[in-house]
C-alpha cells in the first residue's frame, strides 16, 4: 500500500521531466539501428516519416 501511494504521488507531480528521463522516451522510440529485425525494403525516408508521426503530439 505504501509503495502504491508513493508512486501515485510521484506520478502526479513528475510532469516536467526532460525527454529521456522518467517515462518520456518518445525521441528514442524510432531508432532502426536498434531494431532486431528491420522490415524488408525499409528506407531512411520511412524512418523520418515514422519519427514525425510518433513525435507529433495528439
Amino acid at each position: 500500500m505504501v509503495t502504491f501511494l508513493q508512486i501515485a504521488a510521484d506520478m502526479a507531480v513528475a510532469t516536467g521531466v526532460p525527454d529521456g528521463h522518467g517515462h518520456r522516451y518518445v525521441k528514442d522510440l524510432v531508432t532502426p539501428g536498434r531494431w532486431p529485425c528491420r522490415p524488408p525494403a525499409w528506407t531512411a525516408d520511412k524512418t523520418e516519416r515514422l519519427r514525425a508521426m510518433i513525435q507529433t503530439p495528439q
